[in-house]
């Protein structure tokens, strides 16, 4: 119903995701959230995320700031972040990527399961790189 900020959410409230099946976004519920301590974040526009999450584009690929990190970290083949790429937003916009630097100092992280593996954060279609255990 509301913005909420990350380190308010718990497991079982709702969180906006896309359903890529049906095109459509979907209210479901957090199953599983981490959430670590990290020295290897960046700013990319407005976004704060760690060099190795995964950001979807308007085309439905990922990227992130670190591709091999994250082939390493989650197991995902995701393509290198790039000025003039073009991100999808909560609202049905797109956002272009403008700006990407490292943002310094250690910071808490969160990586939110839910039952399409991805979230908004910030506005911002991102994955949710918790890997189902087996």
């Amino acid at each position: 119903e509301d913005m909420k900020s990350i380190h308010d959410i718990k497991i079982g409230d709702s969180v906006v995701s896309h359903n890529f099946e049906t095109g459509e976004n979907e209210l479901v519920e957090v199953e599983n959230i981490i959430i670590v301590e990290r020295d290897v974040d960046y700013k990319v526009n407005d976004l704060i995320l760690t060099e190795d999450h995964p950001v979807y584009l308007q085309d439905n690929s990922k990227v992130s700031v670190n591709p091999d990190a994250t082939l390493r970290n989650y197991k995902q083949e995701v393509g290198q972040i790039e000025l003039g790429q073009v991100m999808v937003r909560l609202d049905g916009t797109t956002e272009e990527i403008t700006s990407i630097e490292r943002y310094e100092g250690t910071h808490k992280n969160y990586a939110i399961k839910t039952k399409h593996n991805n979230f908004y954060a910030d506005g911002i279609l991102v994955d949710s790189v918790i890997l189902e255990k087996r």
